[in-house]
């Protein structure tokens, strides 16, 4: 977006449905754009400033790759009818805590967001969180295949963003594209509670990842509650993280938002013991 170009930014002039990215090359130098990546030359525009390639959003997706595949950080990406944003924001400030985050803004999960986001990765980064989205089969393949996630989550499966799907079996089977471009010995996190755990599970299992699970109050899951005490401005939740209990606060127990800590605790505790994080940290 040339209105957020900061100085010696890089701004890729992609031609997208409803705008051409070549019409505002000259704005965003003007803003301090160190060059522009272009399709064709802009005769107006200092002719030096401008790398013509042929495919601009192309050149960005592989730039991105080359951004992903050169990170050591652990990636992970969130993928689900609802919930990604929340769920992806609660993840970023909750990991910053116990190191360096980088994460997708707003709502950047498309084939020009995502790539977008992969340039926020920092060479000191120990996560990155990325979010997925869809509006037709195939597109989570594509876009999970460009951030080649350590771990992936699926929050669950809705009739959300389901206008090219006929029913709610084809958006489970586009979301599990995801599956297949998890990183070997990677993981994936699933809730418990969807209808169609057990059949992500199951592809899970065939492409040897990983596999955790959350819950409201499936014992079977690795991390579920045990009990909820209200306070008075807030909640006290009880949580069996693998067989452990942990006591976290929080001022909110709406389904989503439990569904959210559930899944933020069950990531987390992948890469940390849970019993070293502060109760407070959900309560904010």
């Amino acid at each position: 977006n040339s209105k957020e170009i900061k100085k010696n930014d890089i701004f890729f002039a992609i031609k997208g449905k409803k705008n051409d990215g070549n019409f505002f090359i000259r704005e965003s130098l003007k803003k301090g754009a160190s060059f522009v990546v272009v399709n064709r030359i802009n005769r107006s525009t200092i002719r030096s400033k401008q790398l013509l390639v042929k495919d601009s959003l192309k050149s960005l997706t592989n730039i991105s790759k080359k951004i992903r595949l050169s990170s050591n950080a652990k990636i992970i990406a969130i993928t689900g009818s609802c919930g990604k944003t929340s769920l992806k924001e609660l993840l970023a400030n909750t990991l910053s805590k116990i190191g360096r985050v980088s994460y997708s803004p707003k709502s950047y999960n498309n084939k020009y967001g995502v790539p977008l986001s992969l340039f926020n990765i920092n060479n000191n980064d120990d996560f990155g969180i990325f979010e997925v989205g869809m509006d037709k089969s195939g597109e989570i393949d594509f876009l999970s295949n460009i951030i080649k996630p350590d771990l992936a989550v699926i929050t669950n499966i809705s009739y959300a963003h389901a206008k090219n799907f006929k029913n709610l079996d084809q958006i489970a089977n586009a979301k599990s594209e995801i599956i297949k471009n998890i990183n070997k010995n990677g993981s994936l996190v699933l809730n418990a509670d969807d209808s169609f755990f057990n059949k992500h599970k199951k592809l899970a299992l065939y492409n040897k990842l990983k596999i955790y699970s959350f819950s409201l109050n499936k014992k079977n899951a690795n991390v579920y509650v045990k009990k909820i005490v209200k306070q008075k401005n807030k909640f006290k939740i009880k949580i069996n993280v693998n067989k452990k209990e942990k006591f976290f606060f929080v001022k909110s127990i709406f389904e989503s938002d439990l569904k959210n800590i559930l899944a933020a605790i069950t990531i987390i505790s992948i890469f940390k013991d849970i019993k070293k994080l502060n109760e407070n940290i959900f309560y904010k």
